[in-house]
């Protein structure tokens, strides 16, 4: 390591200056607790709720830098950080127990070697993050992970940009009354001094699903390459004067290909590639410095420690999400065993069939878990989900009663007001709250492709096809995957075909 330093001589830019009240507490270092804690913490905080088996004090000090990155990225981009879905966190504090978690395609032969996870779901959204993996940060994971959480929203994001900027972020520093962001990756930098660069055309257009993404060969490059094309165009546009990566933005917001808005936003792709490969090959970069308080109150924080079942419910919540369905059944019935008096255990059984599809199964589960706790907005919903995808007319009120139920619990969560809209939808009564439903759920999810054909499907039934068919070339637009798009190019097929409101929607 001291020999990569001495290659490369840093350049601060001072980019902006802020100042917030500043705590009475402070964030120590890292340090593991004795044998004898527990196993399990809990930690809450204002916008987050951390679980780690590392120890109290290491969760604590995680729970903060989420709380920092948060409070740095808000400032620099407010209109970006938006808290309405929970952000559930999870630190494993070594390899074994965090590949328990992931999906077990990432555990192939071959694959890159995780350190972390973020996974946006309907309810929820969670990080699972790798404790002291090796990285030249220490904190690297949480602020890469919070990155990608922070731009989950974007839905026309690329896969280079969204992994570009989490990259260009993992290596923060936050110090005391300042923030640097923006240092050089030194092992990106000897990696691709020694590695061929991918073409930006290949760059430009690598998906998830994409083989560039996983395989440790490939792979490896891509992630490399991501970081040093946002760290070259940050950094020229700050000293230009220019903003090629806003142009860039837009132009994929407003539904221009990664690979066409590329050549609009940087020109010559030629260029760019030769002057990043020179770029990469200097030895001084720049970086940003923020004067900026962080100072996080950690006495604030509300610290549980988790009993085993509760520990097991927390823990297959997250398996039945990555399709670890075995192993998630085996925790929830001890835990059930352990302790059959808490509906969490009932909400992820509920969960866990309702992933494997075995409706009946998902209404009894979800139905103890509403009678053990009628407050939770995340069982009212998946409840109402199980029951009406069973078909019972006479079902219809406990559907209507659980959605609504859902939506006043958790005013903020938009997956109830479509399903709600879209419940009316296929009654074909209440239509103007179907309507108003659903331009709820829009606006609190923008460009949400699913929401938008629901809405096309609500004027078209209304009589507005003009409407309707204008909603579907919007949502051709923001559709990112091939699936959004082949599912859009139908509905509009189906609605020029046949433009009159049907008597039955299924």
């Amino acid at each position: 390591m001291k020999i990569m330093f001495r290659l490369l001589f840093v350049t601060l830019i001072l980019y902006a200056t802020f100042s917030i009240p500043v705590f009475a507490a402070s964030i120590t270092s890292t340090t593991e607790v004795t044998s004898s804690a527990p196993r399990w913490t809990e930690i809450d905080t204002p916008h987050f709720q951390v679980f780690s088996d590392a120890g109290r004090e290491t969760a604590v000090n995680i729970a903060a830098h989420f709380e920092q990155m948060r409070l740095v990225q808000q400032m620099l981009f407010p209109s970006a950080a938006v808290d309405r879905a929970p952000v559930v966190v999870v630190a494993m504090k070594d390899r074994k127990g965090f590949q328990s978690l992931v999906p077990e395609s990432f555990l192939q032969k071959g694959q890159l070697d995780l350190t972390g996870l973020f996974m946006h779901w309907l309810d929820r959204n969670i990080i699972l993050v790798r404790i002291g993996a090796g990285n030249e940060h220490p904190y690297a994971v949480v602020y890469h992970e919070y990155t990608h959480y922070m731009t989950s929203g974007a839905a026309w994001m690329p896969l280079w940009l969204s992994e570009g900027l989490a990259e260009f972020n993992e290596n923060t520093e936050i110090r005391e009354g300042s923030v640097l962001l923006g240092e050089p990756s030194l092992n990106y930098i000897l990696y691709l001094r020694r590695n061929a660069l991918l073409p930006l055309a290949t760059l430009f257009t690598v998906t998830s699903s994409a083989a560039y993404a996983h395989e440790a060969r490939t792979g490896s490059v891509f992630y490399a390459e991501a970081w040093a094309l946002t760290h070259y165009l940050k950094m020229t546009d700050q000293q230009s004067g220019i903003n090629r990566l806003q142009k860039y933005a837009a132009l994929m917001a407003q539904g221009t290909d990664s690979l066409t808005a590329a050549q609009q936003a940087f020109g010559d792709l030629g260029l760019l590639q030769k002057a990043l490969a020179g770029y990469v090959r200097r030895s001084e970069f720049s970086m940003f410095r923020i004067n900026l308080s962080t100072a996080i109150d950690t006495s604030a924080f509300q610290v549980k420690q988790l009993s085993e079942p509760e520990a097991g419910v927390m823990l297959a919540d997250v398996m039945i999400r990555n399709k670890r369905t075995a192993e998630a059944g085996q925790l929830l019935k001890t835990s059930l065993r352990d302790d059959p008096g808490d509906p969490s255990a009932y909400e992820a059984m509920g969960f866990l069939k309702y992933r494997e599809h075995d409706t009946e199964g998902a209404k009894q589960w979800y139905g103890k878990a509403v009678q053990l706790d009628p407050n939770n907005f995340r069982t009212r919903f998946y409840n109402a989900a199980s029951i009406a995808r069973i078909g019972n007319l006479r079902d219809d009120d406990l559907v209507e009663s659980d959605l609504r139920a859902s939506i006043q619990l958790n005013p903020e969560f938009a997956p109830a007001y479509d399903a709600l809209a879209f419940f009316f939808l296929a009654r074909q009564r209440n239509l103007d709250e179907a309507r108003r439903m659903n331009a709820r759920a829009i606006e609190l999810e923008p460009g949400k492709v699913s929401y938008l054909i629901d809405k096309a499907s609500i004027l078209k039934q209304q009589g507005e096809v003009t409407g309707a068919i204008h909603v579907l070339k919007e949502a051709m637009k923001v559709a990112r995957t091939p699936q959004d798009a082949a599912t859009v190019e139908d509905n509009l097929k189906q609605l020029q075909t046949n433009p009159c409101p049907e008597n039955k929607i299924q």
